[in-house]
């Protein structure tokens, strides 16, 4: 299997450590094609959701009967295969190929093995021309904004150098994007939970207007409508319950913070063209900057990222901006080649 698959499968099964993590970025950002590939094995295994729900493989015993076990999850994966129109032989050859591979190997690591068979079957029955299941992916450059309509008719609305994607139908349970950046959605209402997950969290509503800002294993969202439950990954333990008008952060594997009192409005500036911080780290502000106006930003100085800053600015004019920033923190900044230099004044 090839190294970049097994990184994949251990980022959408939760398993990846930090260094591998940095391994999967790297490789990401190497080309378009490669983060279709990881959506696509992303969307894939939220595609058999209980492909490992049967109590059969829960609780497995220290050293099981993998014959019976490995029956029990073919006979699974099978009727999976059949509710997505995957119903010729090829599939249960393409089973069987992959139990060859691991049936030898597999008494403590049945749940990992059975991890990897899903996705690496679906990766084979993926470009099959009967597999109505098929993924849209849209994103946003620097300096892009673009509005997206769902396949239940709510809307997404992505900020500059974002990305989302979901099924073009969704099933007959949940609603279901992923999201890489920034959007707001606007959700219909509905019997079936709308789930918007990231890196890091997953925001779960039935019908509601909200903000997702989700970019570096950190996620925020600002509720401007309705109700919406942050929680850490599948861990709704680790998880808070945010009412109009309020916010909450969620970083890494961490429980989201206690939900705040705000204006939404105020801090969803970005929809009518203002930059909106909050106390908020320079190395961010810096960030935001170079995707809303598609230039580069460098601190002289890096103990300067942690400075922070509250306020509201609306500019074309990114030097306008950058002076504003920089009257307030004390600063100065100069153009250097194709970006801008910020640093102490002399």
């Amino acid at each position: 299997m090839k190294h970049h698959l097994k990184l994949c499968i251990k980022e959408v099964t939760g398993n990846i450590n930090s260094s591998e993590k940095i391994q999967l970025d790297k490789w990401l950002s190497e080309s378009d094609k490669n983060k279709a590939e990881y959506e696509k094995i992303k969307t894939l295994w939220a595609s058999f959701p209980n492909a490992l729900e049967d109590s059969h493989l829960m609780s497995i015993p220290e050293f099981p009967d993998t014959e019976i076990e490995w029956n029990r999850l073919f006979i699974r994966l099978t009727n999976e295969a059949k509710k997505h129109a995957i119903e010729d032989s090829s599939v249960n050859n393409i089973f069987q190929f992959i139990y060859g591979i691991f049936r030898n190997n597999l008494k403590p690591v049945l749940g990992t093995a059975a991890v990897i068979l899903i996705v690496v079957t679906g990766i084979l029955l993926w470009n099959r021309a009967d597999y109505t299941a098929k993924i849209k992916t849209f994103s946003t450059a620097n300096k892009e904004r673009l509005k997206v309509e769902l396949p239940d008719g709510s809307v997404a609305e992505l900020n500059s150098a974002s990305r989302i994607s979901f099924l073009e139908t969704f099933s007959d349970s949940i609603r279901e994007v992923h999201l890489n950046g920034e959007a707001f959605f606007s959700v219909t209402k509905g019997t079936k939970p709308f789930i918007v997950k990231t890196g890091n969290a997953s925001a779960r509503v039935l019908g509601t207007k909200f903000d997702i800002w989700a970019r570096q294993q950190v996620t925020r969202v600002i509720v401007k409508e309705g109700r919406v439950k942050l929680t850490a990954g599948k861990d709704d333990s680790k998880g808070v319950v945010l009412l109009q008008n309020q916010t909450s952060t969620l970083t890494e594997n961490e429980k989201p913070t206690v939900p705040e009192n705000i204006n939404a409005d105020n801090l969803i500036g970005w929809m009518t063209g203002k930059l909106v911080f909050a106390q908020t780290p320079l190395g961010e502000i810096i960030n935001e900057i170079e995707r809303h106006y598609d230039t580069q930003v460098i601190l002289a100085v890096d103990s300067l990222k942690n400075r922070t800053l509250t306020g509201a600015v609306k500019s074309n004019d990114v030097d306008s901006v950058l002076a504003m920033i920089c009257l307030t923190l004390n600063l100065d900044f100069k153009k250097q080649n194709n970006g801008y230099v910020i640093g102490t004044k002399n």
